[in-house]
């Protein structure tokens, strides 16, 4: 009972200080462009996500499968900074049908593809 406790707390905390937007776009395995009200389209990068780019290894298969995730859904968005790039840094759920957050973090099971490409480049730069 108290691990569900914590995660549920976790959950509302997350919630509780961020915005509700809808996913208009998405770039690659770790970007997507949002809608938050009648406020511009911004651009988003998923905090402690380093997916492959379009072009690279599994930057295809990372996309579709943030794609598959996110695109056309309302997503809960915190965000945390700035980029060099100009884009905001966020911790980011999607809903799924069940209208339940999936949280994109290093850990959660859709970003293994996430987590096999940092392994892939630490392997092919270290020969």
């Amino acid at each position: 009972m108290l691990h569900f406790t914590v995660i549920f707390f976790s959950a509302f905390a997350f919630a509780s200080q961020a915005n509700v937007c809808k996913v208009v776009s998405v770039a690659d395995g770790d970007t997507l462009t949002v809608r938050c009200d009648e406020q511009p389209q911004e651009k988003i990068r998923l905090a402690d996500i380093d997916a492959p780019e379009r072009g690279q290894p599994y930057g295809n298969r990372s996309r579709e499968s943030l794609a598959d995730l996110c695109a056309g859904k309302q997503a809960t968005i915190k965000r945390k900074r700035k980029d060099l790039y100009g884009r905001t840094l966020a911790e980011v759920a999607c809903q799924d049908k069940g209208r339940t957050n999936i949280f994109l973090d290093a850990y959660s099971m859709p970003y293994k593809s996430a987590r096999a490409w940092r392994e892939f480049t630490r392997n092919t730069t270290s020969q």
